[in-house]
């Protein structure tokens, strides 16, 4: 019996394929892990590092400075003091002069020579340099601390962008799918309707236009759905063909808010005379009375649909 082979290379790839991470479906879950893998942001940490430790290096300037140095020195020869002892000698009968030596000589040390110094120096008047530095450093610390909080704001708000446009373009893709659907459906009964006469052949012909135009939709839909999918995976720090998508839920945590209510009413379109349709949200107790009163709390949102 005869076994299909399967190349040794394809193995790799698909264990790759299974194990790839699955990325986040919450929105929380979605900024924790793009926290967590973006690169801009760990570098604007480093930077908080650096400006912590350069506040640290001027506090430290304020302190005592303890200075060692040593130095060896091998001379060629060692050195001596020699003395000449001719002019004592000069007046002494020669036979006394010739038991004197007519100079000494003395070593005054050998020939290494080893020097050390210690010295502490302790700043007590600068002018207020040293105040001021602290100071400058201790502000470039706070600024890479807001530049790090507004790259971690930055980071939050492109994830969430890329998430409900996700959503949007799944739901995007939805639609289209249905439409394709219902438009096939409508093509088929059109098409019975016209084998048994009861409609004509441009009918049939434009139901034809109508499910192509469906489809070219759905396959545009499809492509922005993907385009949408990798863009959120790119910001996760994960491959753009990483399984897992982000889930309807309910988002992050905010104040309460009074729960809105709404109301439609007709009002006639500026200028054209036409009918238009007026929507009033209101929240809580902030919603319009007649007579223009109207609550201290809440907000009041008028929308004019015209058509």
């Amino acid at each position: 019996m005869a076994y299909p082979v399967i190349n040794r290379c394809l193995v790799p790839l698909l264990l790759g394929l299974v194990l790839l991470p699955a990325s986040a479906e919450t929105l929380e879950q979605a900024w924790s892990q793009a926290l967590g893998s973006s690169r801009t942001l760990k570098a604007e940490a480093r930077k908080v590092d650096a400006a912590s430790e350069q506040r640290h290096a001027a506090q430290a300037a304020a302190g005592p400075v303890v200075s060692l140095q040593g130095n060896w020195l091998k001379l060629e020869r060692e050195p001596k003091a020699r003395m000449d002892l001719s002019p004592l000698t000069s007046g002494l009968p020669l036979p006394l002069r010739g038991l004197l030596p007519g100079s000494m000589e003395a070593s005054l040390s050998d020939d290494q020579v080893t020097l050390a110094e210690a010295r502490i120096s302790l700043p007590v008047y600068t002018s207020g340099r040293l105040t001021h530095l602290h100071d400058a450093a201790q502000a470039a610390e706070q600024a890479a601390q807001y530049g790090e909080e507004r790259t971690r704001q930055d980071v939050k708000l492109d994830v969430a962008e890329a998430y409900f446009n996700v959503l949007r373009a799944r739901d995007a893709e939805q639609v289209a799918r249905e439409l394709l659907t219902s438009l096939s459906a409508y093509r088929r009964d059109v098409g019975n309707f016209y084998q048994k006469g009861l409609v004509a052949r441009g009918d049939v012909l434009g139901a034809d236009v109508a499910v192509a135009d469906a489809r070219q939709k759905l396959i545009a839909a499809g492509q922005a759905a993907s385009v949408a999918r990798a863009a959120y995976n790119r910001l996760l720090g994960l491959a753009v063909w990483s399984a897992g998508e982000p889930r309807r839920g309910e988002l992050p945590a905010r104040t309460a808010q009074p729960a809105a209510t709404y109301r439609v009413g007709r009002k006639p379109a500026a200028g054209t005379g036409g009918a238009g349709r007026l929507v009033q949200f209101a929240g809580g107790q902030g919603q319009k009375r007649e007579g223009g009163s109207r609550a201290a709390s809440g907000r009041v949102c008028l929308v004019h649909l015209s058509g």
